[in-house]
């Protein structure tokens, strides 16, 4: 089965979505969209930049990805199958 993106509705009344790989694994979701059709719009983005879009390895910190260090919201894959990740602002480490 080929990859598939789902298109989620939240509580609030946002929405996401999801890219779902061939093995019904959940393989990245996205910030959340005030329309569906704003949330259509970056399926569609994601669509036409990824498929060639070069890999850059910013991990310089073994336990935080740069952009987490810079306040980012970060997507992420699962950690274990059947576990589905959000998009969370990354947290900021303390200056003390």
């Amino acid at each position: 089965m080929a990859a598939r993106f789902e298109i989620r509705k939240r509580r609030g009344g946002q929405f996401h979505f999801v890219l779902i790989g061939g093995n019904n694994q959940v393989v990245a979701t996205s910030e959340n969209y005030t329309t569906k059709a704003r949330c259509q719009r970056g399926i569609e983005a994601v669509k036409r930049v990824a498929s060639d879009a070069p890999v850059r390895d910013m991990d310089t910190t073994p336990d935080r990805p740069a952009a987490a260090r810079r306040g980012r919201t970060t997507a992420s894959a699962p950690a274990h199958p059947g576990k589905e990740p959000t998009a969370t602002p990354a947290r900021r480490r303390s200056t003390r």
